[in-house]
């Protein structure tokens, strides 16, 4: 073999040892960069997962806790209303009843008052009618039987236009005593109806809010539940992190 012919077989044979060596050169960058790219994927996962964490203990630690002292204290705000909501049922109920007893009262006063004159009336008038009549039978009246006659037939008309009177006042007195007690019950009704109307918006009100706070306190529960799963995911993450971190590093002492 000639020079020349040996001098060709070993440019073959180092141009083939140096094609393997790249190969092998560009087989081990392209493994490093696809573990850097899997390295750059976690470290993101982990900051996404802390600005959950973050957003998340925000929601549990400010705008919750608030809105849930809100609801309580409107809850508390709204049990008064309806505590003296009730206590002016209860007032309006008493004052109507004292009221209704007052009048009731006057008007047996007024009674007591006029009921003795009407009975007193109703029994002197019948004796003054048989004495009318008694003298009235007599034929031949004396001037003095006369006299006493008249005065008899005048004292009838006199004590009969009083009865009349007397019994039309009382009937009035006790019109206008029906009248008026109807006028404060229907009042009292009328306040009371009012009232348990706004008392019924109330309750519906203080309901909602209650339903509300009850759904804060389940949300601020899951949302210290979510912590605790996102915290979890986080250390899961940042030691998945760390071994991509040492096996990049190690990957690329290889490489020196």
């Amino acid at each position: 073999m000639t020079w020349q012919k040996k001098l060709n077989l070993l440019f073959l044979t180092l141009a083939a040892a140096l094609t393997g060596c790249n190969e092998g050169n560009f087989e081990t960058d392209d493994r490093l960069a696809a573990e850097k790219a899997v390295l750059e994927e976690q470290k993101q996962i982990v900051e996404n997962i802390k600005k959950q964490i973050e957003n998340e203990q925000r929601r549990s630690d400010n705008a919750i806790p608030i809105q849930i002292e809100n609801q309580q204290t409107q809850i508390g705000t709204l049990g008064v209303i309806i505590s003296q909501v009730r206590e002016a049922q209860s007032d309006i109920s008493t004052s109507g009843s004292e009221a209704l007893s007052r009048e009731n009262l006057q008007a047996q006063q007024i009674q007591n008052q006029v009921l003795p004159q009407i009975q007193s009336l109703q029994q002197s008038i019948p004796r003054l009618e048989e004495q009318i009549t008694l003298l009235t039978s007599i034929g031949l009246r004396s001037k003095e039987q006369e006299g006493r006659l008249t005065e008899l037939k005048s004292q009838l008309a006199e004590q009969k236009i009083l009865l009349d009177n007397l019994q039309s006042q009382l009937t009035a007195l006790n019109v206008e005593s029906i009248t008026r007690s109807n006028q404060i019950y229907r009042t009292m009704l009328d306040q009371r109806r009012e009232l348990a109307s706004y008392k019924e918006d109330v309750q519906t009100e203080l309901d909602t809010r209650r339903e509300a706070l009850s759904s804060l306190q389940t949300y601020s529960l899951q949302s210290r539940m979510s912590l605790m799963t996102l915290n979890q995911q986080l250390r899961n993450a940042e030691q998945a992190l760390n071994a991509q971190t040492k096996k990049v590093r190690a990957m690329e002492n290889q490489n020196k």
